[in-house]
């Protein structure tokens, strides 16, 4: 029998007398039945505990002195089989130091010999009353320990989502790519993603930003504290930062008030967006819808240029084979030639980069397309003291390119390093396979030609392959590098350029096998 169960009684009325003197043990079941209550009985503690171990019992009436087993031992076995059976243990004044120890032991009560049947039905009711309450505040307690372990329970899951939800927020802010910061209306920032502090570096107020040399907004005028803050209005602007790794970005910010219950703009939170790459392509766009228009405008006026040019051109260089060297405008004559030519070439520069070539597709062997570029230009090697080395891998496989746009790539390469080593020097050719793990993958053939000229300086190293950028003053159209540029990328290529002042200038190109 489980007591502990909770389907136990709380109303059990089962008495237990247990005495040796049978005439008590009538008195007792007469007397307790007519009042309503179960009565069972036993002679002695032997008797008495195979009941208890068959019957529950609410209230048992135990003498002291008995045969086999007296009141005191039968007392500790029945707290061991149910602690809620109240037991009232009946004694003669001179064990009165065994009743002190029974009461120690859980006995609720004890009643002296002789006692009237009063007595008895009084403590019977009184321990059946304690037993009711007893059951009742321990499932009371059993209730208050469930309702407490459920709710710890919803309290440690509503803490893991939280936890969960915080480390997605966090998560999210961190792969949104944009920054998010709080800012106070003294514009300390309480509060901003990594990113932001990526960018930025530890800065705890932003309006301290503004008048760094580092920042610098497109509308002056304005700040986001007036109008966030002071008109409780939205605010948005593009500004320019230098980062912390000192990369020059442009960014947006878009900037938003945060109320109270009042009303009162408290703090605003900025949305800021990295906005440089947009930029650049819009600029490029820009920059492309200026070279259709020029393209439109050169085409026409291409002819219209060229066809004097040439009439001058003519006529300048039948002059010049009528008269003698030592006549005074000879080389008045030979400067106005020069000019002549070199103003037909920037024309023609110009209509050849703004043109796109149709792209031809044959199976090329890049070597021999070197070859021949060489062959084209080697009086000018010869003519300007420069040592030429090639170091051409062998068994190198043909790749799918146009050989007229390829052979144009290597004679303006080829052009730079001669005009780069005026006083003569070293060209270094290397062509090779190569496997590169990159975002296309694949096998490549990869030419590096290294001179030992002058150099490119860093600050103009960045502008080499801009349109009309030269650093050859009136001697170049600046196109040369912009068209090969375009050329490699059309094969599906890569061009790059290594320089220092006076280390000499790699030019490496990629071309996909």
């Amino acid at each position: 029998m489980n007591i502990m169960d909770e389907h136990f009684s709380e109303e059990l009325k089962r008495i237990l007398v247990v005495d040796d003197e049978p005439n008590v043990r009538r008195m007792l079941i007469k007397g307790l039945e007519k009042l309503g209550y179960e009565v069972e009985s036993a002679a002695d503690g032997i008797e008495a505990l195979e009941i208890l171990n068959q019957k529950e019992i609410a209230v048992g009436i135990y003498d002291i002195m008995m045969p086999r087993m007296d009141g005191l031992e039968l007392l500790a076995k029945t707290r061991e089989i149910d602690p809620d059976i109240q037991v009232l243990i009946i004694t003669a004044m001179s064990q009165m130091n065994m009743v002190i120890h029974a009461l120690k032991q859980g006995a609720f009560a004890f009643i002296r010999k002789p006692f009237r049947l009063d007595e008895i039905t009084h403590e019977v009711q009184n321990s059946l009353n304690h037993r009711r309450l007893t059951i009742a505040n321990r499932r009371m307690r059993r209730f208050l320990e469930k309702l407490t372990d459920a709710q710890s329970e919803e309290l440690r899951a509503y803490q893991t989502n939280l936890k969960l939800e915080k480390e997605k927020l966090e998560n999210v802010l961190k792969s949104i790519g944009a920054g998010l910061q709080v800012v106070d209306k003294d514009g300390n920032i309480t509060w901003a993603n990594q990113i932001v502090k990526d960018w930025f570096g530890k800065i705890d107020n932003w309006s301290k930003v503004k008048h760094t040399g580092k920042f610098s907004i497109s509308e002056p005028e304005h700040c986001f504290d007036c109008m966030v803050f002071k008109n409780r209005q939205s605010y948005n602007c593009e500004f320019v930062f230098t980062c912390k790794d000192n990369e020059v970005r442009e960014f947006q910010l878009d900037c938003c008030p945060i109320e109270d219950p009042d009303g009162q703009v408290i703090q605003a939170v900025a949305l800021i967006q990295d906005i440089t790459e947009r930029k650049n392509l819009e600029r490029g766009l820009i920059h492309s819808e200026r070279l259709v228009s020029m393209g439109e405008i050169a085409s026409g006026l291409a002819h219209e240029i060229n066809n004097p040019i040439g009439i001058i051109l003519g006529l300048v260089q039948n002059i010049i084979s009528e008269i003698d060297e030592k006549h005074p405008f000879y080389e008045d004559l030979i400067a106005v030639e020069e000019e002549t030519l070199r103003t037909s070439n920037v024309v023609n520069s110009m209509l050849e980069f703004v043109h796109v070539p149709e792209f031809k597709k044959y199976e090329v062997f890049l070597p021999n397309i070197w070859r021949s570029s060489i062959q084209f230009l080697n009086y000018k090697l010869l003519k300007n003291q420069i040592k030429l080395t090639i170091d051409i891998e062998e068994s190198l496989p043909e790749l799918i390119g146009d050989p007229e746009q390829l052979r144009q790539v290597f004679i303006n390469i080829i052009l730079n390093s001669i005009y780069a080593m005026p006083q003569g020097g070293s060209l270094t050719v290397r062509m090779y396979k190569a496997v590169e793990k990159d975002d296309a993958g694949g096998n490549y053939i990869i030419t590096e030609i290294a001179d030992t000229g002058t150099g490119i300086l860093p600050n103009e190293l960045k502008n080499v392959f801009k349109p009309f950028y030269t650093s050859k003053g009136a001697g170049g159209t600046g196109l040369g590098l912009s068209i090969c540029k375009r050329i490699v990328e059309n094969h599906g290529g890569k061009i790059n350029i290594t320089s220092g002042e006076g280390r000499g200038t790699t030019c490496m190109i990629k071309l996909p096998i």
